[in-house]
């Protein structure tokens, strides 16, 4: 059903989801991505588990430790951010540009990783080989 500039059911919304990167992700699989939990459960559907997600908006399934020692201490950049990343094996970050500045910022400035992938919707970032 179309209401206006937004309509209601299944399928695609252009703009509003990073439907780029998700087709990057697909070209170039990462074995272990960290992903802002906004994303994950785009990921999940438009990727079909063909590429893993970090995390979604399941959090009961993830338990409120992993949620704050592992998801948020890296997405606010907190103290030790980069060991966290390490400590998991996590070879990308896949990120909205819009949120998570401090992580974008602290990610560019690390020598460890490299901008892979952007546009308006997405960002991709790689550990440096």
């Amino acid at each position: 059903v179309a209401m206006g500039p937004m309509s209601f059911g299944p399928g695609r919304a252009p703009g509003l989801y990073p439907d780029a990167t998700a087709a990057f992700l697909r070209e170039h699989p990462p074995a272990r991505p960290y992903n802002d939990l906004i994303l994950g459960g785009f990921l999940l559907w438009d990727l079909e588990g063909r590429v893993p997600t970090f995390i979604d908006g399941r959090l009961e399934i993830f338990g409120a430790p992993f949620f704050r020692d592992a998801y948020r201490a890296v997405f606010e950049a907190r103290d030790g951010w980069a060991g966290v990343l390490d400590g998991l094996g996590v070879d990308a970050v896949v990120l909205s540009p819009a949120r998570a500045r401090r992580l974008h910022g602290a990610l560019a400035a690390h020598p460890g990783w490299r901008i892979a992938f952007h546009d308006e919707t997405g960002v991709v970032y790689e550990r440096v080989r």
